[in-house]
């Protein structure tokens, strides 16, 4: 296919097939400012969210600012006590549910 057409194919009207590795750069540079294909925004079934926003500046307006990573690193050990408590807190939510179902199996 590459040969007919060259590095760069359209398979369809929304998908590209790349050869030239080079060129993924600039497709996916940070300063793109690209709109979504209205296909992308629909795939959630949940039009208006966050993840569907079609326009670049709407998606820009709701990007929270706590999302970056300097936040991250900033809170990473506040996060990091959280996830490691995260199990026991799973497990104590959970431990009603088990008790009942280990009971039903001990009865069949």
């Amino acid at each position: 296919m590459h040969e007919q057409y060259g590095p760069i194919v359209r398979i369809n009207p929304e998908e590209l097939h790349i050869q030239d590795t080079e060129f993924y750069d600039q497709l996916y540079r940070r300063d793109n400012k690209l709109d979504k294909f209205p296909g992308q925004t629909k795939m959630f079934g949940m039009p208006g969210t966050f993840f569907t926003t079609e326009t670049h500046e709407l998606h820009r307006e709701r990007r929270s600012p706590f999302l970056q990573s300097v936040h991250f690193i900033k809170h990473l050990s506040f996060i990091s006590a959280l996830m490691q408590a995260l199990p026991d807190t799973v497990m104590l939510w959970l431990r009603p549910s088990l008790r009942l179902a280990m009971h039903l199996m001990k009865v069949n």
